[in-house]
């Protein structure tokens, strides 16, 4: 059985961040991403209907969501990394963004 390469471990490892660039790279995109994602989500699904619950539910959708979303990405981007974060959120634009629009 022969030794891993560098890069063989860093794949078989999970992917983390590889360096304290990587981590910041990561962390910028996936704040963003995230924070846009839980923006086009709380607005979408929100509403729950009603003058009085339904404006409440409104208000948290579009306030609360995107701090979550933005924390969350941060979070996750700063442990995977710049890359696994961009191929991430090439994903979210290119599916989820136009599902959400779409319903």
């Amino acid at each position: 059985m022969r030794e891993l390469t560098g890069i063989e471990a860093r794949n078989v490892s999970g992917g983390w961040a590889t360096s304290l660039d990587d981590a910041a790279r990561g962390a910028i995109i996936g704040g963003i991403t995230g924070g846009v994602l839980a923006i086009a989500l709380g607005g979408k699904l929100g509403g729950a209907g009603g003058f009085g619950f339904g404006a409440l539910a409104q208000l948290v959708g579009y306030a609360v969501t995107p701090l979550i979303g933005t924390v969350w990405g941060v979070i996750a981007g700063t442990l995977v990394g710049g890359d696994e974060t961009l191929a991430w959120a090439k994903d979210a634009w290119n599916n989820t963004l136009p599902q959400i629009a779409l319903k």
